[in-house]
């Protein structure tokens, strides 16, 4: 069951839904997980629970009634529980987790239909961003299918299947991954077996100016955000927080570093080390004393 907290940010996740969702539900009367499904769906106006009788628990994700291409054998808890979670936010266009619009346009022109089911344990700190890029997939592309399976519940699909790892992948019954992959790497093997229309992916031109430099010197910010020691620590005219060489201040105990400080040459490095600086200096000071 989901505990009062967790309820609470599944409710702030979906309180931006702007379609209607149904966990359509096949599912045996008295099956444990169950419970767990509808609680999930309780978290949001925008969800409803549609069940019918069958073996286990399985799911598949409507929006508005119509099919998204995801589902799900057993509820997804663990490592996967925001697999399901983004799954909805992607259907309703406010997933975070798309590629850039190339990557997209490539998703969109494979051919299909795909039919994808992977295999995962809900410990598996692997198996979510797979999931979540196939589930993606399908999201984009309708011709593509993807099925999530809890093969700790489904261990006779999993002996017949020979599955030596999770996750595992399999596209229409044959072995397309095992492992730890990215949404580029499983898109590429996905193209390689189904091929792309390439009518469908959109050519896009990009022009560059191309400047000849000596150098290149990076610089963040332009004024020391040390307002808040105004009356407290001795400043310069610039707003820096004045040091001496081991990042100490005019307090003891009390050590500044990087770009607030009055270290010179504030490139990226330099505040990295001052970091180091100042803690090996604080170290210093209390094996010596200075501080309790």
């Amino acid at each position: 069951m989901l505990d009062a907290s967790l309820k609470e940010q599944v409710r702030s996740i979906f309180s931006g839904l702007k379609a209607d969702y149904t966990f359509d539900m096949e599912v045996a009367p008295q099956h444990e997980s169950r419970g767990e499904l509808v609680e999930l769906a309780s978290c949001s106006d925008r969800i409803a629970c549609r069940e019918r009788p069958g073996e286990g628990l399985r799911f598949s994700l409507l929006r508005n009634g119509e099919p998204t291409g995801i589902s799900f054998r057993a509820v997804p808890t663990g490592h996967e529980f925001s697999s399901l979670l983004l799954a909805v936010l992607n259907a309703d266009g406010q997933g975070k987790n798309f590629p850039d619009r190339s990557v997209c346009d490539r998703v969109r022109a494979l051919n299909g239909p795909i039919h994808l089911t992977t295999y995962v344990s809900l410990t598996c700190t692997n198996c979510p961003d797979v999931v979540q890029a196939l589930n993606a997939m399908a999201t984009l592309n309708p011709g593509v299918e993807h099925e999530t399976v809890d093969g700790a519940i489904n261990q006779a699909e999993v002996a017949a299947l020979n599955v030596q790892g999770v996750p595992s992948v399999f596209a229409d019954g044959e072995l397309l991954h095992v492992g730890r992959g990215d949404f580029g790497e499983l898109l590429a093997k996905l193209e390689a077996r189904y091929g792309i229309d390439a009518a469908g992916i959109e050519a896009v031109e990009r022009r560059f100016d191309v400047v000849v430099l000596d150098g290149v010197f990076v610089q963040i910010g332009l004024s020391a955000n040390s307002d808040l020691f105004d009356d407290l620590l001795e400043r310069n005219r610039a707003g820096e927080i004045v040091i001496d060489d081991y990042c100490r201040t005019g307090i003891p105990g009390v050590y500044a570093a990087g770009d607030v400080s009055t270290v010179p040459y504030k490139q990226i490095v330099v505040p990295m080390g001052e970091g180091a600086k100042h803690a090996l200096s604080a170290f210093d000071d209390r094996v010596r004393g200075v501080i309790g």
